[in-house]
């Protein structure tokens, strides 16, 4: 059977790990970048893994001069420079999804 998934420590869900840091994927000036946070609990759960694209943001342009034309709108868009894989976590059933890079977890346990 093939996996879709990339899975680089073959991991799986339930699967209780110790994490140094996890990431916020958020805009920096226009740029989607992973931004690394150190983690208050060091234990988590595996729950998943999440695909996630970074790149620069180039905004919409409508120029009212053009009156309501659709063909004169150009749609925001996200320039890809490259896609990452990251573990999804939680500490417990009621608390958030945090995202976990592979190189930042310790050992699974």
């Amino acid at each position: 059977m093939k996996t879709r998934t990339y899975n680089p420590l073959d991991l799986h869900i339930g699967q209780i790990v110790q994490i140094d840091q996890y990431c916020e994927v958020v805009y920096v000036d226009k740029q989607k970048q992973v931004v690394k946070i150190k983690a208050k609990e060091s234990v988590t759960r595996i729950i998943g893994v999440i695909k996630k694209a970074l790149g620069e943001y180039i905004p919409g342009n409508y120029n009212s001069s053009y009156g309501l034309d659709p063909g004169e709108y150009e749609q925001p868009t996200l320039a890809v420079s490259k896609y990452i894989w990251l573990y999804q976590t939680r500490t417990s059933i009621k608390a958030p999804i945090k995202l976990v890079h592979p190189e930042d977890i310790l050992t699974a346990i």
